[in-house]
């Protein structure tokens, strides 16, 4: 394989990384919805009502059920401040970039390809 190539494949796998990391971030705080597995509830943050809540959803998750399941919400009729129902307390969750992912996935294998044809022998 050529310098130039090998360099330009490096590049493409640097780019690769960065789209990689962006298709995926954690934060800490309320659950922001969805899947329920990409939560993990602080056990000092949350009460044993909301842990308890927390794998009866994920339970449901993971058996098909995608209605009925716990949010959080946040009531903005206050007059002064909001209400805040975070139904699994506070904890760490992790957010998707689905079309990030796409594009690192469809990248790598482009880059798969080029390797690929670059060790064939003419």
């Amino acid at each position: 394989m050529s310098a130039d190539l090998t360099e330009t494949i490096g590049q493409l796998r640097d780019l690769l990384f960065d789209i990689g990391r962006e298709s995926q971030s954690t934060g800490y705080g309320v659950f922001p919805g969805g899947d329920p597995n990409t939560f993990t509830p602080d056990p000092e943050a949350s009460t044993s009502e909301e842990l308890e809540r927390h794998r009866a959803d994920c339970e449901k998750w993971n058996a098909g059920q995608r209605t009925g399941l716990t949010v959080t919400t946040c009531d903005l009729t206050q007059p002064v401040g909001r209400m805040m129902r975070a139904g699994y307390g506070l904890g760490v969750y992790t957010m998707e970039d689905p079309q990030a992912a796409d594009w690192a996935e469809r990248l790598e294998r482009c880059i798969d390809q080029i390797e690929s044809w670059a060790t064939e022998e003419p």
